[in-house]
Parts: structure tokens; sequence; C-alpha cells
């Protein structure tokens, strides 16, 4: 027969023994975790990077402001240079049509010369 003692102290041992176990187990699962984290966080820091350089491409509102003034500059210049060519294409529109009239009225009056010439020299 195992005395009281002996027994208490068996137990004890074994509680002693399973709880050194179950503190090496959660210990080797806090370092697992802590490797899980850190990898984690190193891809995050990587990302993080990432946006930090994207975001440092980005055109700032007032750079894009001062952007589209000028363009808008230069397309109000575009604007203004198409109206004076299209008034210049009218211009010379104008200026042919005159052409056309001042030769319709040369071959007119010589028309009319010729024909009172002839009609003096048939008499």
């Amino acid at each position: 027969m195992v005395s009281f003692y002996k027994y208490f102290q068996r137990e004890i041992s074994n509680l002693k023994e399973l709880l050194i176990s179950k503190i090496d187990g959660i210990i080797k699962s806090i370092d697992v975790a802590l490797v899980e984290l850190k990898e984690r966080l190193k891809g995050m820091n990587e990302f993080r990077d990432t946006l930090k350089d994207q975001a440092s491409m980005f055109v700032t509102r007032e750079e894009m402001s001062s952007r589209i003034a000028g363009l808008e500059k230069q397309v109000d210049e575009l604007r203004i240079s198409k109206a004076q060519l299209e008034g210049k294409a009218d211009q010379n529109s104008v200026n042919r049509a005159l052409m056309i009239a001042l030769v319709g009225i040369l071959f007119g009056l010589i028309g009319t010369v010729l024909a009172i010439y002839n009609s003096f020299r048939i008499k």
C-alpha cells in the first residue's frame, strides 16, 4: 500500500510534468505566432512603402490646377487662332467672288463695246 504522502507527491509530480509540458507548448505556440506576426508586419511595411512611393508620384491639387489653367489658356488661344483662320478663309472667298464678278463685268463691257461697234459697222 502506498502512503498518503507518496501518493500526493506522485500526483504533484505528475501535475508538475503536465504543467511544464503545457507551458512548453504554449511557449512554442507563442514563438510561432511571433514569427508569423513579424512576417505579416514585414509584408505590411512593404505594402506601406509601396503606397508611399505611389503617393509621391501623385500630382498635387495646386500643381494640377496650374496645369489645367495653362491648358485652358492654350485652348483659348487655339480658338482665337481658328476664328482668325476662318475669317481669312471667308475673306479669300469674298476676294474670289469679287474677281469673278469683275471678270464678268469686263466680259460684259467687252461684249457691249463689240455690239456697239458691230452695230455701227454694219450700217
